[in-house]
């Protein structure tokens, strides 16, 4: 190594690195990336799997201590703290004072004198943990859990004896660590009572802990856990002490009442945890995404729901920006219900229903584990979200993972469709056919009916021929028609094979008798109007006029107001005018014109609005057969583009 620098003109060190073998830079950078994934990997498993995060972790200083350097040095810091965290949940004591003293030896650092001195303060070393804690104490001033501890210590090494209810709580808090809940919570109950005289915010700060702890064990039970968690809330709002614990007290309490409906009584508690969020601001990655989430909660339930929509997105970023993946899909799924899905897209809107009913089968589908089924399910829930909320682009990766990720043919299937979904968005029917297809061979071999009609009803709207796309949606039906809560998909289907016989296969009677078969199952106004006018079209083919006005008179009295009504009602004056003119023989002929509207006003293959035809026709108007191709589900929100 001298010999190298010594070979640099002028020995500068800083030239060292020009001399280094790239085989050399190889095995560097390979650490260094070893390094950051393990780091990444352990901190994505710190809150599920202790244990193995515990081993990146220390697999992770390893790959960064080889690697050098400042970046990696920052890292071994940062992985030795965890480890030191990992320790104290673990109640290693020992390990946590080593990896904490380490941590410490790469940098100083406030939280890690903390760990070392809590540490010291368990493995016996008065001295040492009285020094650390009073030097974390002078750093971290707004930390309570350091200030009690250094408190409980001084006390120790004065010779004073212990207050009778920290007794009980020591002890109770070392039973809840052996898993004897109910016992320590029995002591935490007599400690109460030892307090219930005494006054001050210290003995405030005391009572507000001990009903916090009581909340935990009670929460799961209707025996008076709530209770616990409003006095609690009240106690600490007595005091300035731990704004930390404080917060999840104002979260906790706000989610409980946004639960039970009671949004009123969370709107002060949420007003109140913002204050505290605000005053300290590096809280914001435990519960900037919890107050926001809450707040959320409240708006739609007072029926602010523009509002609540702008608390979800602030908490989505908040969750994305600290990795939180869970509050992130909390948020999206409460954006989903606090947003009115846009009535001008109905296409995306039963491409959102289908999803919703495609991921129910992913939910008992096999997987290989636990972990790994938990992991892909997020992505599928992930990815149905986006699409509920017109977010086409944003759910592809998330479709993309589960494709990747999962173990189970019925999860790849689902994976399928939700690409294939995104394909059709962008007008690629092309590439979504063989996703599609495939997935339905995979819910017909798992006999996943609903799943499979949902995909034929998908692939129908990419088929180029009419006759196989009528075949198709009659399959599709006789799935739904089997599903009791899947009749109104079962009519939708059936009144588009039959809209099709009528407009492009011309054939009126075989139309007429499957709009009729739909009109029998449970259908909401809006598609009942629909599915009247069209059987009235195909009665005026058969020259059956007397019962196509009386059919189109009902469907005028369904459809929603606006310019499908008023077309359907010129259709129906014009059924009328055709029905009356023989007998209005002292008119002249040209005081009744009939007109022939046979294709004035066609749906497209499927009776959705869509905003893109393969990037060529943006309606559907016109000749059928002009817009075979468009897409059933698909038009892009204005936020895709």
């Amino acid at each position: 190594y001298q010999s190298r620098v010594r070979g640099v003109p002028g020995g500068d060190m800083e030239r060292w690195d020009q001399l280094q073998f790239s085989d050399s830079d190889d095995e560097a950078s390979s650490a260094v990336e070893a390094a950051r994934r393990l780091r990444a990997h352990g901190n994505r498993l710190f809150s599920s799997d202790v244990g193995a995060a515990k081993e990146c972790y220390e697999q992770a200083v390893q790959a960064a201590a080889e690697a050098g350097g400042a970046e990696m040095t920052e890292l071994q810091h940062a992985c030795l703290m965890n480890l030191a965290a990992v320790a104290y949940q673990q109640g290693d004591h020992q390990a946590m004072y080593t990896s904490a003293h380490r941590a410490l030896t790469l940098r100083p650092d406030p939280r890690g004198t903390k760990l070392r001195g809590m540490a010291c303060l368990h493995l016996g070393r008065t001295q040492e943990a009285l020094a650390d804690l009073t030097h974390a104490a002078e750093a971290m001033p707004e930390d309570g859990e350091v200030r009690e501890a250094l408190d409980g210590l001084r006390e120790t090494m004065a010779g004073a004896r212990r207050d009778p209810e920290e007794e009980l709580l020591g002890r109770a808090n070392q039973l809840w660590k052996q898993g004897q809940k109910q016992q320590a919570a029995a002591l935490w109950e007599e400690a109460l009572e030892m307090l219930a005289e005494s006054q001050g915010p210290r003995v405030a700060y005391k009572k507000a802990v001990l009903h916090s702890h009581l909340w935990g064990f009670k929460k799961t039970t209707s025996s008076g856990g709530v209770t616990h968690l409003q006095k609690a809330y009240e106690l600490y709002s007595q005091t300035d002490a731990d704004p930390a614990r404080k917060l999840r007290c104002s979260c906790d309490l706000a989610e409980v009442w946004c639960e039970q409906g009671r949004a009123g009584e969370a709107a002060p508690v949420l007003a109140s945890g913002r204050c505290v969020l605000g005053s300290h601001p590096e809280l914001e990655k435990k519960f900037g995404a919890r107050i926001e989430l809450a707040t959320g909660m409240c708006c739609t339930l007072l029926g602010a729901c523009q509002e609540a929509v702008g608390h979800f997105r602030t908490a989505a970023e908040i969750a994305e920006r600290h990795g939180n993946q869970t509050q992130h899909l909390l948020a999206l799924q409460g954006e989903v219900r606090a947003t009115t899905l846009n009535p001008l897209d109905p296409g995306m809107n039963q491409a959102a229903s289908a999803m919703r009913d495609i991921l129910a089968v992913a939910e008992d589908s096999e997987g290989s584990g636990d972990v790994a089924k938990k992991s892909w399910l997020f992505a599928l829930e992930m990815g149905c979200a986006l699409v509920q909320l017109h977010r086409l682009p944003a759910s592809r990766p998330w479709f993309e993972k589960v494709r990747e990720a999962s173990g189970s043919a019925v999860a790849n299937a689902v994976g399928s469709v939700g690409m294939a979904l995104c394909h059709m968005g962008r007008g690629k029917g092309e590439l979504a056919e063989p996703l599609l297809r495939e997935a339905v061979e995979v819910f017909r071999e798992k006999r996943r009916g609903v799943a499979e009609a949902h995909a034929l009803v998908l692939l129908a709207s990419c088929t180029r021929s009419a006759e196989q796309v009528v075949s198709i949606l009659e399959a599709a039906h006789a799935l739904f028609i089997l599903s009791a809560p899947h009749q109104a998909d079962a009519a939708m289907a059936l009144q588009c094979s039959s809209t099709i016989k009528l407009e492009q296969l011309h054939q009126p009677a075989s139309a007429a008798k499957g709009l009729e078969a739909a009109l029998s199952l449970q259908l909401p106004p809006a598609p009942r109007g629909r599915c009247l006018r069209t059987l009235a079209k195909a009665l005026v083919a058969q020259n059956e006029l007397v019962r196509a006005a009386a059919v189109m008179e009902d469907a005028v009295k369904l459809l929603p107001e606006g310019e499908e009504t008023a077309q359907a009602g010129q259709e129906l004056r014009d059924i009328q005018c055709k029905l009356h003119a023989p007998c209005e023989s002292d008119q002249d002929s040209g005081d009744c014109e009939l007109v022939e509207r046979a294709n004035e006003t066609h749906s497209a293959v499927l009776p959705v609005a869509v905003s893109q035809c393969h990037g060529e026709v943006s309606q559907c108007h016109g000749e059928v057969s002009q817009c075979h191709d468009c897409l059933l589900y698909t038009s892009p929100s204005p936020r895709d583009s």
